[in-house]
């Protein structure tokens, strides 16, 4: 009987199996090579009840060439250029466990694959909101986190007015290491059972901080529009807080006060009694000769020391400020004698008021106050929303 070319059903040809309409010509041709070894072993009567399951017999006389070929000179499918080539994978897409360091996940999957509770983590950019993940390692905590990230950085792109400033908190070693060292810890366990909230509010700040200030630099921002007490704000929370390794602390501050335009170095007080009393001294004794004996030049010494008093006792309160600021952010490596020029620059009567973190305030209250700071002053930047 005649075999019908209409033939739908199993396939089988070696390791080949499949379903799908009889093929003829060169499709069974190809087909056939590319099992051909198999083929070979398997013997005629196996190829020609394969072939017949194909519902052809051109398909069976193909296959028997293909089988005599290959026993007389060791062809394989390999050779025949008209097979196309299968993908081949390189590398072993299950050897990592963290999606920080999985390419695959990185390439493929970071904004295709969503966790099917992705809609109520992510929520909505322009109103952000808490959300908290629990799981086990390799759940998907450190997946969920880079997925948003990666959200909101495009919806930073396509949204420039409505910005979401994002704080990556996720390597807690190096406050640690600080930590420990401030609290003369025997152990970690030890360290982190004296850990407080307070702490890791400080160390939220410095990574936020320090990223705000990166990014005013790069994208070069003007610090000028914002009002006086904003850019008091932003200097203050820079030199509590800002932990760049990139330059000099105090070179960046400076710069960062230079553009923001707060307070030139003419208009400190202190500065100013004390140059100006100098000068006025200089230019008696330019003016007046006589006054240059060595029986009265000593007394002009007297009106130059008396101008450099103010200087001197504020330069002693900001070097007792930096060093309790130091012992209170125990998360922190703040260099003191960095923080006490950089405190020279705001009034007495500034520094009094302001919610500094020293070790004396233990209760916490400080930090949600120079919290709402950072969050004014992102929100005058043009960061509508922020995300931690």
């Amino acid at each position: 009987m005649r075999p019908t070319t209409g033939y739908r059903g199993r396939l089988s040809l070696g390791n080949v199996t499949g379903s799908g309409p009889s093929l003829h010509g060169g499709a069974a041709r190809r087909a056939v090579l590319r099992n051909a070894p198999a083929i070979a072993a398997r013997g005629e009567n196996r190829l020609r009840r394969d072939s017949r399951a194909w519902g052809t017999t051109r398909g069976y006389r193909a296959a028997r060439d293909a089988n005599r070929n290959t026993r007389a000179k060791g062809y394989t499918a390999d050779e025949d250029r008209s097979v196309p080539e299968t993908p081949r994978i390189t590398g072993n897409p299950f050897s990592e466990e963290d999606a920080q360091t999985d390419t695959v996940f990185k390439r493929r999957c970071l904004r295709t694959i969503h966790h099917p509770a992705w809609d109520k983590f992510f929520g909505n950019p322009t109103d952000p909101s808490t959300a908290l993940v629990f799981g086990e390692k390799g759940s998907g905590k450190t997946a969920l986190r880079l997925q948003a990230v990666s959200e909101l950085e495009r919806y930073n792109l396509e949204h420039p007015g409505e910005r979401v400033f994002v704080i990556s908190y996720d390597d807690f070693n190096p406050y640690l290491d600080h930590f420990r060292a401030a609290v003369r810890a025997r152990d970690a366990a030890q360290a982190l059972a004296r850990w407080r909230l307070q702490d890791h509010m400080d160390a939220i700040l410095a990574q936020g901080v320090t990223h705000l200030i990166d990014l005013t630099s790069s994208e070069k921002v003007d610090l000028s529009a914002l009002s006086l007490d904003q850019r008091r704000d932003l200097l203050l929370l820079a030199a509590l807080y800002d932990q760049s390794t990139g330059e000099p602390i105090e070179r960046r501050w400076d710069r960062l006060r230079r553009r923001s335009g707060f307070r030139p170095l003419w208009s400190r007080r202190d500065l100013q009694i004390g140059f100006g009393t100098s000068l006025i001294v200089v230019l008696l004794l330019l003016v007046f000769p006589n006054l240059r004996s060595l029986r009265i030049l000593p007394w002009f010494l007297l009106p130059i020391v008396l101008g450099w008093v103010y200087w001197g006792w504020r330069l002693a309160r900001a070097e007792w400020f930096a060093r309790d600021i130091r012992r209170g952010l125990r998360v922190l490596s703040r260099d003191p004698s960095a923080l006490r020029w950089e405190l020279l620059w705001f009034q007495p009567s500034e520094l009094g008021g302001q919610p500094l973190p020293t070790a004396l305030k233990t209760g916490g209250e400080e930090r949600y106050e120079l919290l709402r700071k950072f969050q004014g002053l992102l929100t005058a930047l043009g960061y509508a929303g922020s995300s931690s």
